[in-house]
């Protein structure tokens, strides 16, 4: 009896760190921390924001261009510019990529791993700000499909942490 013991006493040591095992597996490994901003920024290119849905306001709808056309000019600007960029070919001609002057808004993200959650994050204090003010940090972080395509890198890491934690040594 005492090994099933010993089995059921680790599967509910497991069942409580289970977050925790999470995030130092996405923490210690790089590619995944590098994957998850790569993602980050190709969701952003493509205009979509966290939810899936496109960001918002769109360029038709930000007061910021003031004059009849400027929004259609800044557009087509952008289009150029980032022209076979992942991502962008697939974003509408009137949503933001929020890739804005010099591209060190794109530059800045880093994954923050917190004991609790795990944050895709900016550390660029000028544009940053400016960003989040005017679309909202809800537009930021993975999609669930980009989130999906994390976990199917991290998975058989964890499960090789899992079973490190569970099996007799």
């Amino acid at each position: 009896m005492g090994r099933l013991d010993e089995l059921v006493s680790a599967v509910s040591d497991l069942n409580r760190g289970l977050g925790g095992i999470l995030r130092d597996t996405m923490r210690d490994d790089i590619l995944t921390g590098a994957d998850i901003v790569a993602r980050q920024r190709e969701q952003l290119y493509e205009g979509l924001a966290s939810s899936g849905a496109h960001i918002r306001p769109t360029m038709e709808e930000d007061p910021f261009f003031r004059t009849p056309g400027a929004w259609r000019r800044y557009a087509e600007r952008k289009q150029r510019r980032f022209a076979g960029v992942p991502g962008n070919e697939r974003r509408p001609f009137n949503v933001p990529n929020l890739n804005l002057g010099s591209g060190l808004f794109h530059g800045g993200f880093y994954v923050d791993y917190r004991e609790d959650e795990l944050e895709v994050d900016n550390k660029t204090i000028i544009h940053g700000v400016d960003v989040y003010r005017r679309y909202g940090a809800e537009q930021f972080g993975l999609t669930d499909d980009n989130w999906e395509g994390v976990m199917a890198h991290v998975t058989p890491m964890m499960k090789d942490r899992i079973l490190e934690n569970i099996l007799p040594r």
